[in-house]
């Protein structure tokens, strides 16, 4: 709020829009792993790529912070389909 309120452009404000980009791409990738349609994400992953290198130009600190995001994130693509687990039947 601070750096909105008194025009303080630091570079973290420069890379909000960028991070904003970068949580709704991966929540979208995210999303679609869980489906049989993954073929259509790598134009998402590739932009997710660019997104997440280009915030390394602008903040090198969110770098640090959303490459761990993407490891969390990328590590829910390792997770099986749960829809096809069939935990327990209702008589």
């Amino acid at each position: 709020l601070w750096s909105f309120l008194f025009g303080d452009l630091h570079a973290h404000v420069i890379a909000y829009p960028f991070s904003l980009l970068l949580v709704g791409i991966g929540a979208s990738l995210s999303r679609e792993w869980f489906t049989d349609e993954r073929s259509k994400n790598l134009p998402a992953a590739l932009l997710y790529g660019v997104v997440l290198g280009s915030l390394f130009a602008l903040n090198t600190w969110d770098c640090i912070s959303y490459s761990l995001f993407s490891a969390l994130l990328f590590s829910l693509a390792l997770i099986p389909n749960q829809k096809r687990i069939v935990w327990m039947t209702v008589p």
